[in-house]
């Protein structure tokens, strides 16, 4: 099933709405545009994640993961993970959005505060220790 990069970003909106976030004007035109007002977030959620088992680019994973992480379902917990093991060797930004929508389930992955997306060396060990605690 294909999920288009250019509703990635209205998805992200549905989700933290969801959350109960109000959104601006332009983010709740984006749902309306996307044609994402009249379906649930899981709906939303599911079809993203059905686009990440087709082939796509490290751009397009990165951006999936990072709304899905909006979302932060726990049921999504085990897929998170085990995208965690696939994208730490091929795409350490795409693991370090997965690493974010991890903590903001509460998972305890991050080894320090303040953590940023160009920290690529000290990323890839804090998911490899948090991998290896997860066999």
């Amino acid at each position: 099933m294909s999920f288009g990069r250019q509703n990635l970003e209205a998805a992200a909106y549905v989700f933290e709405k969801s959350h109960g976030r109000q959104l601006e004007v332009s983010e709740l035109s984006a749902i309306q545009d996307a044609g994402f007002a009249i379906l649930s977030p899981d709906v939303i959620a599911d079809m993203i994640w059905s686009a990440l088992e087709e082939p796509q680019d490290s751009e397009y994973r990165i951006e999936a993961y990072w709304a899905l992480g909006k979302l932060a379902r726990m049921n999504d917990k085990l897929r998170f993970i085990n995208a965690l093991r696939i994208e730490i060797e091929r795409d350490i930004q795409a693991s370090y959005q997965i690493m974010i929508a991890l903590d903001n389930m509460d998972e305890h992955i991050f080894s320090r505060p303040g953590v940023c997306c160009n920290e690529d060396t000290l990323n890839k060990m804090d998911a490899l220790v948090y991998l290896e605690r997860q066999k």
